[in-house]
């Protein structure tokens, strides 16, 4: 038989670009967390004009109670799972500070890594804040527990109807932030860390920041009316965290957008654009919802995350960006901080 008439042998090979498009399961599961996202606001929806939260479907307590108080275990459940990329970045950051005392005790090194995110995480974005600002989770978490417990209690709506009719409107918005940062749990790990999966956690958090916006605007509206301002124990333990833990995604939320940009591998100059927009931007929601609710809260909260931005300084081990962009940063992050604070002092002197 000829070399023409012999059949030839196919051979399938995938090019190292055909291969990097292919879908594969990471992206599954990219569309799986949207479409549940997308379901848990139109089941909220739907929920909330039903009827079922006013009534009393079991232990004496009202559907809106249920609702709520499952959605915080549903919340705390899911950010006990291990394994997410801030773990990572907390490990990490162990493994670099045992590195740097060791040094230290050898005389080779007098210098110290900041805690915080580490500078040679693959996330590091050049709006980074430094450790301490994610002490605020105490407060944020210890007040929302004590938020669970109290519209936990059958006897709330008799005993507080003020607080049950404020909580009462706020409970698919609150429930719709558990559900998003629960989602954002599932996304936020090291499976979703090439660019085309890295975007959903920021949008994530941004969903959880404009639902925590609505329970904000909720308590604002109702607890203003005659005869439903919230007693001193339903503010600080409702009000206060959910519009404390309102302010701080608003600020994760710039965080992860800034960190997509790294992980993208923009150009350094968008980066840098990106860096600086960004920080006005948050400044500038935080301080227009402080001042059209009279709330001073989110600024409190917003300033705070951005002097840990100031404070960390954005640098990581890549080197790309010169030390006179990173000050400029620094220095916008910084300033917003102080007018924030100064709004939210102006607010607690008028209030």
């Amino acid at each position: 038989m000829s070399d023409r008439c012999r059949p030839r042998k196919r051979h399938h090979f995938a090019t190292p670009s055909l291969q990097s498009d292919m879908v594969d399961a990471r992206d599954a599961a990219v569309g799986a967390i949207v479409a549940a996202a997308g379901g848990l606001a139109v089941g909220l929806a739907k929920l909330a004009s039903s009827g079922w939260l006013a009534s009393v479907p079991a232990f004496g307590m009202k559907g809106w109670q249920i609702l709520s108080v499952g959605a915080f275990a549903v919340n705390v459940a899911s950010v006990g799972i291990p394994g997410r990329v801030d773990g990572e970045m907390a490990d990490e950051a162990k493994r670099a500070m045992a590195a740097q005392k060791a040094a230290n005790a050898d005389g080779k090194s007098e210098t110290q890594e900041p805690a915080g995110i580490p500078r040679a995480h693959w996330s590091r974005g050049l709006v980074s804040p430094a450790g301490w600002a994610f002490a605020i989770w105490g407060p944020i978490f210890v007040g929302e527990s004590a938020f669970a417990a109290m519209v936990g209690n059958p006897a709330l709506t008799s005993s507080n109807p003020a607080a049950a009719a404020v909580f009462g409107v706020v409970a698919p918005y609150w429930a719709a932030a558990c559900g998003l940062q629960a989602l954002w749990c599932a996304a936020f790990r090291p499976w979703a860390r090439r660019p085309r999966h890295f975007w959903l956690p920021g949008a994530l958090l941004a969903a959880e920041a404009a639902a925590l916006g609505g329970a904000h605007r909720a308590m604002v509206l109702v607890s203003g009316l005659k005869g439903y301002a919230l007693p001193l124990r339903a503010y600080l333990c409702g009000h206060l965290p959910l519009a404390m833990h309102f302010g701080w995604i608003t600020a994760a939320a710039v965080v992860s957008a800034n960190s997509f940009a790294a992980v993208a591998a923009w150009p350094k100059q968008t980066r840098v654009s990106l860096a600086f927009k960004s920080t006005c931007l948050a400044s500038a929601a935080a301080a227009y919802v402080s001042v059209t609710s009279g709330d001073p809260v989110p600024s409190f909260v917003v300033a705070w995350a951005l002097a840990a931005v100031a404070s960390d300084g954005g640098r990581s081990d890549a080197g790309d960006v010169g030390e006179e962009a990173l000050r400029s940063l620094a220095g916008a992050a910084a300033t917003a901080a102080k007018l924030l604070t100064a709004v939210a002092l102006g607010l607690t002197a008028k209030n």
